[in-house]
């Protein structure tokens, strides 16, 4: 037996002493693989006194403080990740044979032409608390694999949420040799259960009937058919990185009242708690025209999901004075990106303001900022608050679940009033987390689910962008 032992340590011996001089003669970068071994512990003759150093070991690397400040976290999501690491092993398996067998490829082949310049595609939307609308689209686009070029398409819907929808829109280069890319549409639509909850949030405990819209917050229903038409323009900066986008909107509405919400919804109408005359708006035909100046400044490094930067949206312009109705309308959003760990642990910081300004007389009730949903204050329903000025604060953390998901828990803070000296006197709160979907270049969509006013649920494009399809606001 010590015949074998005394034969395995010199077999051990002359093992370390051929890898000792094997990292003394050569370089590392030029060493196998087989040699590799000893250049991670760096064997060899050391000028140390401790215990390690003698043995010719070199102390690892205190680890650095960037890691420790990811323990909480990663303690804290451990869980969530490990559900939803579950959860998307069967959506990565079919991923995986969708890529296999070309599917998308088939798709697209049967809904486009094969320059893939025109197509007929199939298109939905589900809205909380009145369910999924459906229809069709035409599109056609001149550059289908590129930037720029023209783009226009026919598209309608019908459902629970919208009666009947239908739009024609067009984008792009109406005077060559002018660097103005204008945008255009036209769209009929009816919508038979929006939300009113009055002005403010003043509960009295009054349900009616003929309140006013500051007396008390009763949830009502009402419906609004509106003729829409935009045209937009942006002028287009030689910048290479595009960060300037200055452009102007003009805006008109057509909106109607006189519709009824229908017999089989149980919530009460606006008409049985408010009264109607006293809703700015509500009971004449509005025909209104919005010019406003609109700027945005993009610094981020990514279009899709930004892991450092700022961007800046803004418009300032309003209604002038027509049939009894008129006011300015203005409003900004400042977003800053911190990078907190290689660009996927990322912060985000949000400021929101809007405000219109002008004599209650002039101001129509669908003008006031309104609070509520996907793109302001999740947490509550669409439009749950609404006012003449109206701010929200964001804290938002991402971090990474997948290669094409990404994490997020976030905090909302959303305040409202009459004036400016009251803003911020009354604040709601909302939280949650949610999933991005898509990659760094481009944002699919984004699922939050939050709790404010309830448990509420958003599927949208541009949750953290509040004046995101302004133009189009009901």
């Amino acid at each position: 037996m010590w015949v074998r032992v005394r034969r395995l340590t010199i077999i051990a011996l002359l093992f370390t002493i051929q890898g000792a001089s094997a990292v003394a003669k050569d370089p590392p970068s030029l060493l196998s693989e087989r040699d590799t071994f000893f250049t991670d512990f760096q064997l060899g003759v050391s000028s140390g006194s401790g215990p390690s150093e003698s043995r010719g070991w070199q102390t690892p690397p205190k680890e650095p403080f960037s890691q420790k400040l990811l323990v909480v976290p990663r303690v804290v999501l451990a869980i969530p990740k490990f559900v939803l690491n579950l959860i998307f092993q069967p959506l990565l398996a079919l991923g995986r044979v969708i890529q296999k067998h070309a599917v998308i490829e088939h798709v697209m082949d049967f809904l486009y032409n094969d320059s893939r310049t025109l197509g007929i595609v199939p298109t939905a939307k589900l809205a909380s608390g009145v369910g999924l609308s459906g229809g069709a689209k035409l599109k056609y686009k001149s550059k289908p694999h590129g930037k720029g070029g023209n783009e226009a398409h026919l598209e309608t819907r019908w459902g629970k949420y919208r009666h009947h929808f239908y739009e024609a829109a067009y984008e792009g280069k109406v005077f060559e040799g002018m660097p103005i890319r204008f945008s255009s549409r036209a769209r009929l639509e009816s919508y038979p259960l929006l939300r009113f909850y009055g002005y403010g949030d003043v509960d009295t405990g009054k349900n009616g009937p003929l309140l006013g819209p500051r007396d008390s917050n009763v949830f009502t229903r009402y419906r609004e058919d509106r003729f829409l038409a935009v045209l937009k323009g942006e002028i287009e900066t030689e910048t290479e990185s595009e960060f300037l986008k200055p452009g102007f909107s003009l805006i008109y509405n057509d909106r109607d009242y006189a519709g009824k919400i229908g017999n089989h919804n149980p919530d009460p109408s606006i008409e049985k708690v408010y009264n109607p005359s006293q809703i700015k708006g509500f009971s004449q035909n509005v025909k209104t025209l919005e010019v406003t100046g609109d700027l945005e400044l993009d610094f981020v490094d990514y279009p899709g999901q930004p892991s450092e930067g700022h961007e800046f949206s803004g418009f300032f312009g309003g209604v002038p004075t027509q049939s009894g109705i008129g006011y300015f309308h203005y409003g900004f959003e400042e977003k800053v990106f911190i990078n907190l760990y290689r660009k996927n642990r990322v912060l985000l910081l949000r400021g929101m303001l809007e405000a219109v300004d002008g004599s209650e007389e002039r101001l129509p009730f669908f003008a006031l900022p309104r609070l509520g949903g996907a793109n302001r204050l999740r947490g509550y329903p669409t439009d749950r608050f609404r006012d003449e000025r109206v701010g929200v604060g964001t804290l938002e953390y991402h971090y990474p679940v997948h290669q094409y998901v990404m994490g997020e828990l976030f905090f909302e803070g959303g305040t409202f009033s009459k004036t400016y000296s009251d803003l911020g006197s009354d604040w709601k709160f909302g939280g949650g987390f949610g999933f991005l979907i898509g990659t760094k270049e481009d944002l699919k969509f984004k699922l939050d689910f939050a709790y404010g006013d309830g448990y509420q649920f958003s599927l949208s494009l541009n949750p953290t962008e509040a004046f995101y399809r302004r133009e189009r606001q009901l």
